[in-house]
């Protein structure tokens, strides 16, 4: 298995696991399969330009998927880690773990973001666990329509990075 960030000639790989996120775990995101199938190739580019944006390969095909973005708070900045999924034939051998370990280490070379934060539905124990074991806090709850058209309860999540 191997962690990448995703060049712009590869958007279709990084479009096919993102869709495949949305269409098997729609529960598990904010965003609709529907909407996201119909984006044009600039917007894939301007999520793949990310620089938190990687891959999981395996045999060079896409397995696992996480990104991140900051906004300041406060005069501090914060960095928000989404869209984390794993094929389900890849669950269990450490994707996740490795996935989330490569981003909050990116996000930690830069030392004015001092926390990351996530939302996660509670229903999907093992992301839950995965987070608490990294050290991320249940620090709230809300309720959210999530992709598949339900409301489910999301924990608010944070690890302080000070």
């Amino acid at each position: 298995m191997l962690i990448i960030h995703p060049q712009p000639n590869q958007w279709k790989m990084y479009r096919k696991i993102r869709l495949a996120a949305l269409k098997e775990d729609p529960q598990a995101f904010g965003r609709f399969f529907k909407e996201e199938k119909t984006y044009p190739k600039e917007k894939w580019l301007e999520r793949v330009n990310n620089d938190y944006s990687l891959l999981a390969l395996e045999n060079n095909k896409p397995i696992g998927i996480i990104s991140a973005y900051i906004t300041e708070e406060k005069n501090n900045k914060v960095a928000h880690v989404v869209s984390v999924f794993v094929l389900k034939e890849a669950r269990g051998r450490g994707v996740g773990k490795k996935l989330l370990n490569t981003v909050l280490e990116k996000i930690k070379k830069d030392p004015t973001i001092k926390k990351v934060v996530l939302s996660v539905n509670k229903e999907q124990i093992p992301a839950v666990k995965l987070y608490q074991k990294f050290g991320f806090e249940i620090i709230g709850q809300k309720p959210e329509q999530l992709g598949d058209g339900k409301k489910h309860i999301e924990y608010e999540m944070e690890l302080s990075l000070k």
